[in-house]
């Protein structure tokens, strides 16, 4: 790809796998593979960048209620030596009523189908989070020294040791 004829109608995910190709798979360099791309073809720019607007936003907003999240689900403290924060932001209302569900309101104002709802958003991510991570401590232990998993490991072997992570 580069030339303008080459880059035809292609979609967001096509752009991203040129550039990762090109990259060996590395995935700061393929980023910057693809901005320049990017930035090199108006239309391509506003056909890749327009749908990306809304995702963008809508992990900002994400961030942003994570962000409040955490300060509303660690418990308010003093310390003498501190500044005393969290007891500061319980004060502005940072109370676990205020708590932010994924694809609802806040907590105080939450049925009892959203809050199962969000409580099965929880579930999903850490059981799959749960899986990787038994999975990767798998692999960890087949490897010695510094040898790399492509030098110890199949894909074979790595597909066995997903099967028992999944049980």
């Amino acid at each position: 790809m580069g030339a303008r004829e080459e880059i035809g109608e292609l979609s967001i995910a096509d752009v991203a796998r040129d550039a990762l190709k090109r990259a060996k798979n590395d995935r700061g360099r393929a980023a910057g593979i693809m901005a320049r791309l990017v930035r090199q073809d108006v239309d391509l720019y506003r056909r890749l960048l327009d749908p990306m607007i809304e995702l963008a936003c809508y992990e900002a907003i994400c961030k942003a209620g994570r962000n409040r999240n955490d300060a509303i689900w660690t418990a308010p403290n003093y310390d003498k030596g501190g500044n005393g924060e969290r007891v500061k932001a319980l004060a502005a209302g940072n109370a676990l009523m205020f708590f932010q569900l994924p694809r609802g309101p806040l907590l105080i104002h939450a049925t009892r189908a959203e809050v199962e709802e969000a409580a099965a958003f929880y579930r999903e991510q850490a059981d799959d989070m749960s899986v990787k991570a038994q999975w990767l401590s798998m692999v960890a232990k087949h490897l010695t020294g510094n040898k790399v998993v492509g030098k110890c490991l199949t894909e074979e072997k790595l597909r066995e040791l997903q099967e028992k992570a999944n049980g």
